[in-house]
């Protein structure tokens, strides 16, 4: 996986309507909430992910493909992606290769009567079941990557990291005082995500840049994208990590994204 950072911020669109929230300063917090004057500003990300792209994935107008829940053994699973690959192709000319889940719904994958039957009795349901490091989520749980037998040409991503919402604060460890965020999950127990491999053509993260002074009366220098330093400084003797990450993303293509709640 070459960057995950469209991937979930895509992902977020499909919940719900994402902000980035100021409320003065250079910090911009990611919220589901409006941003309300004078308290705080912001603006809102326009991924434009259409309507038929989520909730039961109505995708070409014709009806929801996911007509039952997953969490149900009986649900058509294969069948349901089956037709997700037909719509996929058909609305954004990309061929589905990937479908993000959490650990939770892949329970319900490997349960499902349909998924074990298509793999049969002597088979596990599923033909390849892999951990990846170096997918992880700002350096939390590995990725885990799985491929069903009855779906051999889709990966099913298991993303289990957790972000904050709203504020600064770590919502697990609070001890540092201030206002506390929300803590959500990058794919939520209900959803699976079908998208395809990152491409250029597709999504993109355009890098901006700022002066940066390293040290007082250091000069301005500009950086790019994500630039971290240290300083130093006294009473108490301390060393201070800053951190920038200056980046947009841009889903160029948004019938590229559809996240599906497949458990209702």
């Amino acid at each position: 996986m070459r960057s995950l950072l469209p991937w979930l911020l895509a992902i977020l669109a499909g919940l719900s309507i994402l902000y980035l929230v100021s409320t003065g300063g250079d910090d911009w917090r990611p919220s589901f909430t409006a941003p309300s004057n004078p308290t705080n500003y912001g603006l809102q990300v326009p991924f434009r992910i259409p309507a038929g792209n989520k909730a039961q994935l109505d995708m070409l107008g014709t009806g929801a493909i996911i007509g039952t829940t997953w969490a149900n053994v009986a649900a058509p699973i294969i069948g349901d992606i089956n037709q997700v690959i037909s719509a996929y192709a058909q609305l954004s000319a990309y061929q589905l290769t990937d479908i993000f889940i959490n650990s939770a719904m892949w329970i319900n994958i490997i349960s499902n009567t349909e998924v074990r039957n298509v793999a049969g009795s002597a088979n596990t349901p599923f033909a390849m079941l892999e951990y990846d490091q170096r997918a992880s989520v700002n350096n939390g749980p590995p990725m885990r990557r799985a491929v069903i037998r009855g779906a051999p040409d889709v990966k099913f991503n298991m993303v289990d990291d957790t972000f904050s919402l709203g504020d600064d604060t770590d919502p697990i460890n609070t001890s540092s005082g201030g206002n506390v965020g929300t803590l959500a999950k990058y794919v939520p127990d209900t959803m699976a995500i079908f998208t395809t491999e990152p491409d250029g053509m597709w999504s993109k993260l355009y890098y901006g840049g700022e002066y940066v002074a390293e040290y007082p009366g250091g000069p301005p220098t500009p950086r790019m994208g994500y630039y971290s330093w240290s300083m130093t400084t006294v009473t108490p003797t301390s060393l201070i990590l800053y951190g920038l990450m200056n980046a947009v993303p841009a889903l160029l293509n948004p019938n590229v994204v559809a996240p599906g709640t497949v458990v209702f």
